[in-house]
C-alpha cells in the first residue's frame, strides 16, 4: 500500500520523538553512575602516583583514608573550595598569580597527622591538544615519587607515549628544586641516553620533540605555581604545626515460553548450520577484533545479542506501519537507539570494558548481522519469532567469539605439551 507524504513525515517525526525521549531518559538516569566511574578513575590516577594498587583494591576506601583534598592560591594559602569545583583548563587560561590549584595531600597510614606525599595536578598543551597529569612528591617535597600523564590527541606511538609506564617511570627519583629555586625536570631531545646521574633530566621520546616540549613547559609552569605552597608545607612540617583536617533493572516479567519445534530452530540453527559469522559470513571484523581477552568478547556478544533481539522485536511490531520508502532509515534509527542505550549501560556498569569496546559497540549500528536480520526476518514475521531469531543470531555470534578466544589458547597448550 502506498502511503502519503504526510503519513511518512508524521511517522518519521513520531519515531524521532520516541527515540529522543528514550535516549534523554537513559542519559539522565545513567549520568550519576557514569560520573561516579569518571570520579573513580580520577581517584585511581591520583593514588597510582604514590601507591601500587592491587587488582580489586577498594579505591574509594583507600582514597578517603589517605587523601586530603585542598585548593590553594598562588601564595600557597588554602581557599574554601573543593578540587572538583576547579577546572584546570579554565584556570590555565588565567595569569599564574590568579590561578586556583588543587592539591592532594597523602597522609601516613599509621599517623593521619603526618603528610607523606603531595600529589600536584598539572595541565598544558602538547602537539595537537591538551595534556594533563598528576605529579607526586616524596616527603622531602623535592623528589618525584611518581607521575601519571594523560593526553587528548597526541600521535599514537610518538607523543601518546607520555601515557605509558615506560615514559612515566623515567621521572621517578628526579628533583624539581636546585637549592631554593624551582628548576623542574626537563625531557631531553632524542632517546636512548642515560640520565640516571642528572636529577633534572629525563630521557626523551624519539619523534615526539614537540610533545616533550609541551610536557616540559607544563611542569615548569605548574611547579612555579606550587612553589610557595611547597615551601610553606616544608616549613610547617619542620615545625610540626600542620594539622590534619578530614575533610536495578526493573524485573522483567517472564512470559510463558512458546518453544515449538519451529521456534526452537530459530535459536539453534544460528549456532551451527546457519551461523551468522561462519555460514552467512557476517560480522567478521568485530569478531576478530575483540577476542584477545575473554571479558570484552563476552560483553560484546551480550551487547550484540541485546541489540539484535530488541531491534528485531520492535521492527516486527512496527512492520505493518513502516513506510516502505524509509524502512531502512527506520531500521537504522531503532538499531541506533539500542546501540546507544547499550553503550550507556556499559559505561555505567562495566567502565573498564566500555573503554576497550566503545568503538566496536558503536559499529553495531552497521553490523551486517543486525541489519540483515531486520530486513530478512523481522520485516516479514511476528514479534515472538523475530525475538527468537535475534537471540539465536546473537548466541551464534557469541559462540564464534568464544571459539576465537579459546582455540588459540588450546593450540598453544597442545604445542606446549608436545614440546
Amino acid at each position: 500500500m502506498r502511503q502519503s507524504n504526510l503519513y511518512i513525515v508524521l511517522f518519521a517525526a513520531g519515531l524521532t520523538v520516541v527515540c529522543a525521549g528514550l535516549l534523554a531518559f537513559a542519559s539522565q538516569a545513567l549520568k550519576p553512575r557514569q560520573d561516579a566511574n569518571v570520579e573513580l578513575v580520577r581517584k585511581s590516577n591520583i593514588l597510582s602516583t604514590v601507591l601500587t594498587l592491587e587488582k580489586g583494591a577498594d579505591i574509594e576506601k583507600i582514597y578517603n583514608t589517605r587523601i586530603r583534598e585542598i585548593v590553594i592560591d598562588y601564595n600557597g594559602n588554602e581557599v574554601d573550595k573543593k578540587p572538583t569545583e576547579i577546572n584546570l583548563g579554565v584556570e590555565y587560561k588565567k595569569n599564574p598569580q590568579d590561578r586556583l590549584l588543587p592539591v592532594f595531600e597523602v597522609r601516613s597510614e599509621t599517623d593521619p597527622n603526618k603528610i607523606e606525599n603531595a600529589v600536584l595536578p598539572v595541565f598544558g598543551f602538547g602537539l595537537w591538544n591538551t595534556i594533563a597529569g598528576y605529579v607526586a612528591l616524596e616527603s622531602d617535597f623535592n623528589t618525584i615519587k611518581g607521575v601519571n600523564y594523560s593526553h587528548v590527541g597526541e600521535t599514537p606511538g610518538l607523543g601518546a607515549r607520555i601515557a605509558s609506564a615506560d615514559i612515566q617511570d623515567r621521572y621517578k627519583g628526579k628533583q624539581i628544586f636546585e637549592g631554593d629555586n624551582i628548576v623542574s625536570v626537563v625531557m631531553q631531545k632524542g632517546e636512548g641516553l642515560d640520565y640516571t646521574s642528572e636529577p633534572h633530566k629525563v630521557d626523551g621520546m624519539s619523534g615526539a620533540t614537540l610533545t616533550a616540549k609541551g610536557v616540559n613547559n607544563m611542569l615548569k609552569d605548574y611547579f612555579q605555581c606550587y612553589d610557595k605552597y611547597i615551601k610553606k608545607i616544608v616549613h610547617l612540617i619542620n615545625r610540626q604545626t600542620y594539622e590534619y583536617r578530614s575533610s536495578r533493572n526493573s524485573r522483567g516479567k517472564k512470559s510463558e515460553p512458546l518453544f515449538s519445534k519451529k521456534n526452537r530452530k530459530l535459536i539453534t540453527n544460528p549456532l551451527d548450520i546457519d551461523n551468522p559469522v561462519t555460514v552467512q559470513v557476517l560480522g567478521i571484523c568485530s569478531a576478530l577484533a575483540v577476542t584477545t581477552q575473554m571479558k570484552p568478547a563476552l560483553v560484546m556478544a551480550i551487547a550484540l545479542t541485546v541489540v539484535t533481539a530488541s531491534s528485531n522485536f520492535i521492527i516486527s511490531i512496527m512492520r505493518n506501519s513502516i513506510p516502505g520508502r524509509i524502512r531502512i532509515i527506520v531500521q537504522l534509527a531503532v538499531v541506533s537507539l539500542w546501540v546507544i542505550l547499550v553503550d550507556q549501560l556499559l559505561k555505567a556498569y562495566v567502565y573498564d570494558v566500555w573503554k576497550q569496546l566503545s568503538v566496536f559497540v558503536g559499529l553495531i549500528i552497521t553490523n551486517c548481522i543486525v541489519m540483515g536480520r531486520l530486513e530478512a526476518f523481522a520485516m516479514g514475521n511476528k514479534p515472538w519469532p523475530s525475538l527468537l531469531d535475534g537471540l539465536g543470531n546473537g548466541f551464534g555470534y557469541g559462540l564464534i567469539l568464544f571459539d576465537s578466544w579459546l582455540l588459540p589458547r588450546i593450540t598453544w597448550w597442545w604445542f606446549y605439551l608436545r614440546i
